[in-house]
C-alpha cells in the first residue's frame, strides 16, 4: 500500500470507500489522527499509540505517522485508553510532527 493510502494501481482501500461513502475523513476511519480542542484547556487525541514525555509543561504523544506535542501550564493526562488520550491544562501550543511518515518521528 502507498503513502496515500491507496493499493498500488490506484484501487481504492476499504477505508477509502467507506469514508467516501458516509462523507467522512478516511484517517477517523482507519484509526488516525483526530484532535478535538475544548477551548484552552481541554484536548483529545485519537490515534496516541504510546506515551514519549509526560510533565505538566510537555506531553508528547507518539501516534501511526508521527508525533504530537502539546505545551502548556499544568498539563494532565485525564485519559490514556485504546489510542484516546484526554489532556487538561493550560494548553499554549500543539505541535504536529512528522505525520507524513518519514524522517526522525519528532525528536527534538
Amino acid at each position: 500500500m502507498s503513502r496515500n493510502g491507496k493499493r498500488k494501481g490506484g484501487v481504492p482501500t476499504a477505508a477509502e470507500k467507506f469514508s467516501k461513502f458516509f462523507d467522512i475523513p478516511s484517517d477517523t476511519v482507519d484509526g488516525g489522527l483526530t484532535l478535538e480542542l475544548r477551548g484552552r484547556n481541554g484536548l483529545l487525541v485519537g490515534g496516541c499509540e504510546e506515551i514519549l514525555e509526560y510533565s505538566p509543561e510537555r506531553i508528547r504523544l507518539r501516534l501511526r505517522r508521527g508525533v504530537i506535542v502539546v505545551c502548556g501550564c499544568r498539563l494532565t493526562m485525564t485519559t490514556y485508553y485504546r489510542g484516546q488520550t484526554g489532556i487538561e491544562g493550560e494548553i499554549r501550543g500543539i505541535d504536529l510532527c512528522d505525520l507524513g511518515g518519514g524522517g526522525n518521528g519528532g525528536e527534538r
